[in-house]
């Protein structure tokens, strides 16, 4: 069922109508034609890239709450949502494999797009229940050092995501990224992020720093 939006005359809507199908972002209505159902069977290519994009998809849902701040779109993004920046840059550098055993390198997974204000020589080491942080200060600007608020993000080889939220500043140099019950032998990829005290909805910055076997 279709949703009219404003006067009649702009005719604004969302959902289908007859064989079209109508969106509203940011006051802008987009409409589209509905797909038609292929009576062909989909080839052995199309099926794999289905499956690729699928668990790409999966994936981002399970660290949607990092995604959206990560990759919250500045203004004249070409992408409307972080959905839709994040699973690019998947689908192009991060998934790896060949149907259907998918996989992703965390190494080259990036959390942000976001690359001026990264974390330098920031280092990780296990704990008895937490994962330690340390960072050094690249930036002697008082100013700079004291807007940053610091995000501590661990991701499972299982895709669970546990991260920091707590008020941990550039200038601690240090902190403790608490781990749920996980099981004994599982890869924890870690991450550190920065976020400008002035702009809350989006990291100015994010690391990938290493691997912790738990």
């Amino acid at each position: 069922m279709a949703k009219v939006y404003g006067n009649p005359i702009s005719l604004l809507f969302s959902g289908k109508l007859g064989n079209m199908v109508g969106t509203i972002r940011n006051g802008k209505q987009y409409i589209r034609s509905l797909p038609k159902k292929s009576s062909k069977e989909p080839t052995a290519k199309q099926i794999a890239h289905r499956a690729r994009f699928c668990f790409a998809s999966n994936f981002i849902r399970s660290i949607r709450p990092i995604i959206q701040i990560g990759y919250n779109p500045s203004r004249g993004s070409k992408y409307t949502s972080p959905y839709n920046m994040a699973m690019a840059c998947l689908m192009k550098n991060v998934v790896t494999g060949e149907y259907p055993d998918f996989s992703i390198d965390f190494k080259n997974l990036e959390l942000s797009p976001n690359k001026s204000a990264r974390l330098r020589k920031a280092t990780i080491k296990k704990g008895r229940k937490n994962i330690k942080f340390k960072w050094k200060l690249w930036n002697k600007d008082e100013y700079d050092i004291n807007r940053h608020k610091i995000t501590m993000i661990g991701i499972t080889e299982e895709h669970q995501l546990f991260y920091s939220d707590s008020n941990i500043m550039q200038e601690d140099q240090k902190g403790r990224l608490a781990v749920p019950n996980i099981k004994t032998g599982t890869n924890v990829y870690c991450y550190i992020a920065k976020t400008d005290m002035k702009d809350k909805q989006r990291f100015s910055g994010c690391s990938y720093i290493g691997v912790v076997k738990w």
